[in-house]
C-alpha cells in the first residue's frame, strides 16, 4: 500500500542538501542572467551584462562542482564520470568574463 507523505521530505536528510544545493546556486545564476541579458538589451552596457554573465557561469560551475560532490557523498558516481565533468569548464570561463580578460 502506498504511504501519503507531504513535501517535508525534500528537505531532510541527504534529500534537503540535494535539492538546497540545486536550488540555491542555479537561481542565484538565472538571476544574473536576467540582469545580463536585461543590461544587454535595455541598458547597452556591455561591461556590465559581460560581468553578470560571468557571474552567472560561475554559480552553474558552482553547482555541478557542488553535484559531484554530494554524487560522491551518496555513492551515486555511476554515471557521473561520462557526462557530468565538461560544466565544470564554465567556471574558469565565468571567471576570465569577470576579470574582464574575454
Amino acid at each position: 500500500m502506498a504511504q501519503v507523505t507531504s513535501i517535508g521530505f525534500i528537505l531532510t536528510g541527504e534529500t534537503g542538501v540535494g535539492f538546497l544545493s540545486a536550488v540555491v546556486p542555479l537561481s542565484v545564476s538565472l538571476i544574473f542572467a536576467v540582469v545580463s541579458f536585461y543590461s544587454m538589451f535595455e541598458k547597452q552596457n556591455t561591461e556590465l551584462a559581460i560581468r553578470m554573465a560571468g557571474a552567472s557561469l560561475i554559480f552553474l560551475g558552482l553547482y555541478f562542482i557542488i553535484y559531484l560532490a554530494y554524487s560522491a557523498l551518496t555513492n551515486s558516481l555511476s554515471f557521473v564520470f561520462l557526462v557530468e565533468f565538461w560544466p565544470i569548464t564554465v567556471l574558469g570561463l565565468g571567471v576570465g568574463m569577470l576579470r574582464g580578460k574575454i
